[in-house]
């Protein structure tokens, strides 16, 4: 029930200014403490922060003196009345070429990046299915293999010399090279157990999600930042993880070997664990910190990432209580002063006497002279018969919070002027039959952002 155009904007705009936020949060961490990029979790957070920018999708309050009025509401027979509706079409019709154009380009870039993703799973899901079972044999180690049978973990190998990697969202598995049987014992072991790390760890679910997110929010660059970010993050931590096991030394030339000997390559940014016979700065990194001898988090990096999570999460929360704020907490006191509620015609319907065009508002039914009171707290904008079109007669139209208007037509008598502030329950006319009526009845409307909406979800029809 938001404006298609005002939608478009105010998720651009939270996104953009989200998007900045963390932006100079990373920057900030850059210069004080640089090894907390390499925690995968830091990296998660960030697409969730980002994630919560677009929750809310709702209207921001509106300055009322940009406010223009529908055509259907204004007297054709006033000069200024007429360059308000002129301005409003062309700006209107401009506004909603380009949006539709955008959202058009959005969702043609979701397509493709949706084919590439594809492409790339069906093709790794083919080199799968012709992998087989590889033999564990006793050189792996005991423990190894117990991990591996009580997780029912497939170990797969391929004739193709590729780099090892785990896949796989609901049950993943491991997938070897053929020319793993020509490396030491000590050294097939380090790399499966390096993929069944990543596996204990959800690595390759979380990165089939982010990649995901990624073909949804393509446009955005610095979510594939994010993804590659977090890609070598994710392996960093899996290497701390082998070298409190075996020394630095044997777990980089284990590294060396795979990319010495894999030549194939596959896909990348949705796999874990592959070492990719061009990714020659990634790799020479995690030797560089393999050698490094890297500790665990200490207390003080413990802190820090606490700390700045913390400030990644509280950002796009602050943006969303800025931004987004309810129309209405509570619903709307009938309109009416009368013990009966009930409508005689409802939004939307279809009838002879407004030429077979949509009903936009509602007509309450009333006796002539009923007291008609403010639904909830406003502005008087309007409160005459000569603003608006004469068909609605005498006129008071109301201005609320959050952009939100009320109209009201064919009153009798009109008990407010232009400027009061009027309170729920407080009178604002009486009904009437004035300008182009059938009988005594109440013709209401309510916009957010000039989009009619109806009535009755805002209003208190219960008896």
């Amino acid at each position: 029930m938001i404006n298609f155009e005002w939608d478009l904007l105010n998720m651009l705009s939270q996104f953009v200014m989200v998007s900045l936020g963390l932006a100079v949060i990373l920057v900030v961490i850059f210069y004080s403490d640089r090894s907390i990029f390499k925690r995968p979790e830091f990296w998660q957070l960030l697409v969730v922060a980002n994630l919560l920018a677009l929750a809310p999708l709702t209207i921001s309050v509106l300055p009322e003196d940009n406010f223009l009025m529908p055509s259907s509401w204004l007297n054709p027979m006033s000069v200024e009345s007429s360059k308000v509706v002129e301005e409003k079409s062309v700006l209107s019709e401009r506004f909603s070429i380009v949006a539709i154009f955008l959202w058009l380009i959005y969702l043609g870039g979701t397509l493709y990046c949706f084919f590439g993703f594809t492409k790339k799973i069906v093709s790794l899901k083919q080199l799968i299915s012709k992998a087989k079972p590889y033999e564990i044999d006793s050189e792996l180690g005991c423990k190894l293999s117990k991990t591996i049978k009580s997780k029912n973990i497939s170990i797969l190998q391929s004739d193709t010399a590729i780099s090892p990697f785990a896949f796989g969202l609901i049950k993943p598995c491991v997938v070897v090279p053929g020319y793993i049987n020509n490396l030491p014992p000590k050294q097939r072991r380090l790399i499966i157990e390096h993929e069944l790390t990543h596996i204990r760890y959800k690595d390759p679910q979380v990165i089939l999600f982010i990649q995901f997110i990624n073909c949804l929010f393509w446009f955005n660059p610095i979510f594939w930042v994010y993804l590659t970010k977090m890609t070598q993050a994710m392996e960093l931590r899996v290497d701390r993880q082998i070298i409190r096991k075996v020394s630095p030394n044997e777990y980089a030339e284990t590294l060396i070997s795979v990319f010495k000997s894999a030549r194939i390559a596959l896909p990348h940014r949705i796999l874990v664990g592959s070492v990719q016979s061009h990714q020659h700065q990634l790799v020479k990194h995690r030797i560089l910190e393999i050698m490094s001898n890297p500790s665990q988090l200490n207390r003080k990096q413990i802190k820090a990432l606490v700390c700045w999570s913390f400030a990644i999460i509280c950002w796009p929360i602050y943006m969303m209580s800025v931004q987004a704020e309810p129309v209405s907490e509570k619903p709307w006191v009938y309109p009416l002063e009368t013990n009966t509620k009930k409508v005689n015609s409802y939004f939307k319907a279809v009838h002879a006497i407004r030429n077979h065009k949509p009903h936009l508002g509602v007509d309450l039914n009333a006796k002539l002279g009923t007291k008609i009171i403010a639904p909830i707290n406003g502005r008087v904008l309007v409160a005459d018969d000569t603003t608006m079109n004469p068909n609605y007669g005498n006129v008071v139209v109301l201005q609320h919070a959050n952009g939100v208007r009320s109209f009201y037509a064919h009153l009798s008598k009109i008990t407010v002027a232009v400027g009061d502030t009027v309170s729920t329950g407080e009178s604002i006319g009486l009904v009437g039959n004035t300008g182009k009526s059938t009988g005594p009845h109440l013709h209401m409307e309510v916009l957010i952002d000039n989009t009619h909406l109806d009535p009755l979800n805002f209003i208190d029809m219960s008896e």
